[in-house]
């Protein structure tokens, strides 16, 4: 392993890192689960391999031009060259994507950061293991027309961004695992401490943030009530909002409870453990993620079923799935709100 090599093993991880923007974007979005990324990458498979074929392009391109025109004498200098032509090249991929719209911004949480720094280690341990293996102690530029299936690895290597990002998240998924065990149990402490405070969880396919806001308003009026913020509905948010925000001068705490798989229901309960729950709507959103519609209702029901005994179910009647739930519901107190005075216990006419 030269030092040229290993230049150039850190430049095409670091322009690799930069053009993978996109990538990254879609893992925060499917909230870091594997399932979901892959899915995305089959939706969207012109978007997400058109980065790392552009790099690639301008990699075999640029190795090959400068390899054909410079002397032996100056392969340091094409070294140079290249590495510097491959930053560029990843530092434009990177500002194209970060002009691109979507649904929701990449934030660079420390989970990201640490994602970043794991894509990179595992890139450049790679290109160093596909060196050692395609060229020895030789020069790259010296096998560049050769035949090994070493080389020819490292000559595509951009093109299999989508699989390096994969590599990384797999790497640092046991470093997040034990970081998210250690605050989510800190979380459920600073709860189970709070024998005074009222927790209120709400789901549901559709309404469950405006509901969440209506409810805090309204519950402002009698105690000091902390809501989750905007969207925070994943475990991960939550246990964030209760150990940052939740002080000694809360009395209630309304938690949102958002799912996109099976079981996630279940988990924020186990966090909040919530005394009272509203469901607010069932219906075929994510799924995507959840296939099935009775997934989706099975799911959400998570929400009702976690609540104690002594607990309250709030439902609102549409006059289907959530009225079924309602009925099906005879081991805690519940109440349904609707529009129909003749079976809703809360009725607006």
């Amino acid at each position: 392993m030269t030092i040229r090599n290993g230049i150039l093993a850190i430049s095409l991880s670091v322009s690799c890192l930069l053009s993978a923007r996109l990538l990254i974007h879609y893992f925060q979005l499917e909230s870091y689960q594997f399932q979901g990324y892959f899915r995305t990458l089959g939706r969207n498979p012109v978007r997400c391999l058109l980065p790392g074929l552009i790099l690639n392009f301008i990699w075999i391109v640029g190795a090959s031009a400068l390899v054909l025109l410079l002397p032996d004498g100056m392969l340091g200098l094409s070294t140079w060259m290249i590495s510097l032509v491959l930053l560029i090249a990843g530092l434009g991929i990177r500002q194209a994507l970060k002009r691109q719209k979507a649904k929701k911004p990449l934030v660079f949480t420390a989970r990201i950061k640490r994602l970043y720094v794991c894509i990179l280690l595992v890139m450049m341990l790679v290109l160093i293991l596909m060196m050692l293996w395609a060229v020895k102690e030789a020069d790259l530029f010296s096998v560049a027309h050769g035949l090994h299936p070493g080389t020819a690895l490292l000559m595509f290597f951009p093109a299999l961004l989508p699989l390096w990002v994969a590599l990384g998240a797999a790497a640092a998924w046991p470093l997040e695992k034990g970081i998210s065990r250690l605050y989510f149990r800190d979380a459920q402490r600073i709860l189970r401490e709070r024998s005074d405070l009222t927790k209120i969880g709400i789901t549901g396919s559709w309404g469950k943030t405006s509901v969440k806001f209506i409810l805090g308003t309204m519950l402002q009026e009698k105690a000091n009530t902390l809501v989750t913020p905007a969207s925070f509905n994943t475990p991960m948010g939550v246990t964030k909002v209760i150990r940052s925000e939740l002080t000694p001068a809360h009395r209630i705490f309304v938690s949102e409870m958002g799912a996109r798989h099976v079981g996630e229901i279940r988990e924020l309960c186990s966090l909040v453990e919530p005394e009272y729950g509203v469901l607010t709507s069932v219906g075929p959103q994510h799924l995507d993620t959840f296939r099935t519609l009775e997934r989706i209702i099975a799911t959400k029901y998570e929400l009702v079923e976690a609540l104690p005994t002594s607990g309250v179910a709030f439902f609102a009647d549409d006059e289907d799935i959530c009225r079924q739930l309602y009925q099906k519901t005879n081991d805690k107190r519940k109440i349904i709100a609707g529009l129909d005075p003749t079976y809703d216990d809360v009725w607006a006419e």
